[in-house]
């Protein structure tokens, strides 16, 4: 198992028990956007931010993925899916 995977697996775990955890979120955000898993980011990232609007990681992450999937609007691309 890969270490974002890891990652996604035990920050999940610990939002299981603790669910509106911004930190956890957001850090699980970073190991979904490290794995091109944007979805799974963004919810994550608006959900950190939701209860934390001045998460500063958060509000990185979710301007990351936002500006990856414009790049990819103005080129006429797919929009970045999950694999």
């Amino acid at each position: 198992m890969g270490y974002y995977q890891k990652a996604i697996d035990d920050l999940s775990e610990g939002l299981a028990t603790k669910p509106d955890d911004p930190l956890a979120m957001t850090k699980r955000g970073q190991a979904y956007e490290a794995l091109a898993q944007n979805s799974q980011a963004l919810d994550d990232f608006r959900g950190a931010l939701s209860s934390h609007p001045e998460l500063e990681a958060a509000k990185e992450g979710l301007a990351r993925i936002m500006a990856q999937q414009q790049q990819s609007d103005d080129k006429g691309e797919e929009p970045l899916r999950n694999p």
